[in-house]
Formats: structure tokens, sequence, C-alpha cells
């Protein structure tokens, strides 16, 4: 049996400006701003050995059984020219609440899509391969810049639409110990959510203005009060989120809604962790609690030797 594994971060957006270019997948996608996530998505892909019993299941597992997996799949391998493997085999791994704006998507498509290539001893270059996964994600409406995002660590701006190799992001340093809390009631899908002509018109009239304003100071606080911003100006926030927003305001914790999901975030120190998780009690029943590092790295393929 063969096998490759990759891994890519979970993802935040904090602002973000819809760019189509009719036609040109590459230069599609959105600008804005955001933080790349500690916890993220392994993928594992391998292929069965042609006298292997077969196994009781085969495709692809993890996340929703993702049909935008499907299509990393389908468009690598006819980039590629290779012959899909028999037998080939997808395990995606993830540590994120699935449809609630932590990147759960572009993660186990970034990660697939790295570990397909080193399965296929790498006939595409490591740009080539996260364009792949751009792609399937503008083309599923699962996404629109969290593969860029996810190549690189910590804060990070995506100046230019597109995907890796022709978009264009930068990284901002960050200080250490930084969390990420989050209070999630649920998925708010992103596909259904771009659908709506009202919303795509809120979320452009604010998004490339906050991220303006973002790189004339690109530091967390800044992201944080353009994030809650553009979260007030999408129109989206539920009264589950609401609830949680007021009771961190009057703690004077900056927090926002995740783009998109239905749930609240903040980026606190360890001193404030106690008491985040304390006002998070008391948001209305049925809510997680979420918890992450920051990403120190962007996406890479894991040594397995």
């Amino acid at each position: 049996m063969r096998s490759a594994s990759a891994w890519a971060p979970g993802h935040i957006t904090g602002f973000f400006e819809i760019c189509d270019s009719e036609g040109d997948i590459l230069h599609s996608g959105s600008r804005g701003a955001g933080i790349s996530l500690a916890a993220g998505c392994t993928t594992r892909v391998f292929t069965r050995e042609k006298n292997a019993p077969d196994r009781p299941h085969a495709g692809v597992f993890g996340i929703h059984d993702m049909p935008v997996s499907k299509k990393v799949i389908e468009l690598f391998y006819n980039k590629t020219s290779i012959p899909i493997p028999e037998g080939l085999e997808v395990i995606h791994k993830s540590s994120l609440p699935p449809g609630a704006g932590f990147g759960s998507s572009g993660a186990g498509v970034l990660s697939l899509s790295l570990a397909i290539n080193a399965l296929s001893d790498a006939p595409l270059s490591v740009t080539e391969t996260a364009q792949i996964a751009h792609e399937a994600e503008v083309l599923c409406g699962t996404g629109l810049g969290t593969v860029l995002g996810d190549t690189v660590p910590g804060l990070e701006a995506r100046t230019a639409a597109g995907a890796p190799g022709t978009g264009a992001v930068r990284s901002f340093p960050l200080v250490n110990g930084l969390l990420v809390m989050a209070c999630v009631f649920g998925p708010l899908f992103t596909k259904k959510a771009l659908a709506d002509n009202k919303t795509r018109d809120r979320i452009n009239e604010s998004g490339g203005k906050c991220l303006d304003a973002f790189l004339k100071n690109p530091v967390l606080k800044n992201l944080m009060s353009l994030a809650r911003d553009f979260a007030e100006n999408t129109g989206l926030i539920s009264h589950h989120v609401r609830k949680v927003l007021d009771l961190l305001d009057k703690e004077k914790i900056m927090a926002s809604m995740t783009m998109f999901g239905d749930a609240v975030y903040t980026i606190v120190d360890e001193n404030l962790h106690s008491r985040v998780l304390e006002l998070f009690s008391k948001a209305d029943a049925g809510h997680t609690v979420f918890e992450s590092a920051i990403a120190e790295k962007g996406a890479y393929v894991i040594d397995e030797t």
C-alpha cells in the first residue's frame, strides 16, 4: 500500500470582498484578511494493493464525505493526465467545526491536493497543487480565498484575489500565546450565503473598505475592530450570536462573527481564557466551545519516512 499525508490550517476570515473574474477561476476569489489556525485538517491518501481484499468502503471519508474533495481528485488527475489509481482512498481528519466559518473545506481540499501530489511523486509544483484546491472551492461554491490564506501562518491579508501564484497574500507577526476562542451554534453554509445577491452587495460595499483600512495598520486589534464592523454590515448576525457579542462587549473583549458560521470568536491571551469561558457558558443552549492556537506555518506535506 502506498500512502501520503498533508496538513492545512483552519482559517477565520475577518472581512472580505468578492472578486469575480469571469472565465478565469485562478484570478477569481476574494480580497480580505483573517487568521490561520493551529487547528486544521490532516488528509491521508492511499491505494490498495491489487491483490488485497476489497475494503468495505472506498472513496472519500471525513468532513461529511466532502463533494469538493471529489472535485479535487477529478481536477488533479485531469491536469496531470495520470490515471486515477485503482482503490484510491482519502481520509480527512479535521479538528475544526464543519461549516461554521473555520475553513474546514479549504483545509480539507488543500491538504488533499498536497497529499495526492505527494502520492503521485510530485508531478506538480506546490503552487500548481494549491491552485487545484482553490479551483475546486470556487467551482463548488464552498470558498473564495481560504486556500490562499492557508498558505501562510498567523495574521494574513489577501491583497489581490485569486489562487496561490496569481493572488497575493501577506503575513504579519503576532505575539506568542494568543488563543482563538469561539462559541459555536452551528453552520451557515458559504454556498447559500454567497448565492444571495443582497448579501453579496453588502459584503462588497464593506469588504474592500475594511481591507484598505487594515493595511494602513495591520495589527490584530485593527483586524478585530474591522471584522466586527463587517459582520454588522452583512446583516447575518443571529440572535444567538448577538447575545454572545453583547456579553463580550460589556467586558470590552473584542469579538466578531465567523464568515460564514453561526458562531462568535475572540482572540485573547491566557489571562482572559477563564473569563471568556464563563461568558460563553451564558450563551443559549446547544452551543459548543472551540479553541485553537494561531498557526505557526502554512499547509505542508507530512514526511512519513
